[in-house]
């Protein structure tokens, strides 16, 4: 599996450790880190499964993608 990759024989929801820790953090930088783990509604940290207190559901992630890719005069519309 290539870095990054998400692991489909992992838990529901969970991500290999590349994902955060390997080097494509360097190179995608801590928003898309940040955008991972809000899309991944548990973790798995120190080998147990935790619920993500940073999960946003599909719609509510979408709608914040958006608005952070709209120009700057709709974002601040409202």
């Amino acid at each position: 599996m290539g870095r990054g990759a998400s692991s489909a024989h992992g838990a529901p929801g969970s991500i290999e450790r590349e994902e955060l820790d390997g080097g494509g953090l360097h190179e995608r930088g801590g928003r898309h880190a940040s955008d991972v783990l809000a899309t991944r509604s548990h973790v798995i940290i120190g080998g147990h499964v935790h619920e993500n207190p940073y999960y946003l559901d599909p719609v509510t992630f979408l709608r914040k993608l958006a608005l952070r890719r709209a120009p700057v005069s709709l974002a601040n519309a409202g």
